[in-house]
């Protein structure tokens, strides 16, 4: 399992461990900690995103999934708004989070851990990384136990974290509070086969449980030609 938190490599081997060191991944859930703790209910989503959700922002202990083409797009967009609010974020099991992508969607990246673990270990990841940052996206090996996401589940709703799963390879087998899936997508900027990706319209459908029942969609330019969220 190997951790990157903004340029810092962190080195979680067991043998190498020692307690309150940050660069385990219970070293830095400690460290980070007191953010997590905090008592605000929502965690702030940027502007385009906010009538996707039923509460107008990331409500603690939900968990959300994001599916489609565009997934991991439309999660980093998700968690920009608190990333730069103050809130950490881990992003575990994907190995293509460009860096530039994720500034531009607004996460600080010296606020973001990068884990990437083998399928055997993502659970224990997500579960020790639950204990102390805010936002925790994953992307689930092919074929996830539900007694580990049942448990994941439950620990998001215990530690007040939120848990963005992407649904993009994997079936998560437990509901999600909030589906966001990314229906169609579009790039612009190509002329006849040449040219510069300038930015891609995407419709997202939300829908899930409660209050989130009835479908709601939005156009979003995931990215806009600025690299940002906005709305069409």
């Amino acid at each position: 399992m190997f951790v990157r938190s903004g340029h810092t490599v962190l080195d979680p081997l067991p043998h190498r461990r020692r307690p309150g060191d940050p660069t385990t991944l219970e070293g830095l859930a400690g460290r980070v900690r007191p953010t997590a703790a905090s008592r605000t209910r929502l965690l702030p989503v940027p502007e385009p995103m906010v009538g996707l959700l039923p509460d107008g922002g990331l409500r603690r202990g939900s968990v959300v999934s994001c599916g489609g083409a565009g997934a991991v797009s439309l999660a980093l967009a998700l968690v920009g708004a608190a990333s730069a609010a103050g809130s950490w974020c881990a992003v575990v099991g994907v190995d293509d989070v460009g860096v530039l992508a994720a500034s531009g969607y607004g996460l600080d990246l010296r606020r973001l851990a990068v884990v990437r673990t083998s399928p055997a270990q993502w659970a224990a990841a997500v579960g020790l990384l639950l204990d102390g940052v805010d936002l925790v996206v994953v992307r689930p090996p092919d074929r996830p136990r539900s007694s580990a996401v049942r448990q994941l589940v439950a620990r998001a709703r215990d530690r007040r974290a939120v848990l963005v799963v992407l649904a993009d390879r994997a079936r998560w087998p437990e509901p999600s509070d909030v589906d966001l899936r990314v229906t169609t997508t579009r790039w612009r900027g190509l002329d006849r086969g040449a040219g510069h990706l300038r930015d891609r319209r995407a419709t997202v459908v939300a829908q899930g449980r409660g209050s989130a029942v009835r479908p709601v969609r939005r156009h979003l330019w995931l990215p806009s030609a600025s690299g940002q969220v906005a709305g069409v």
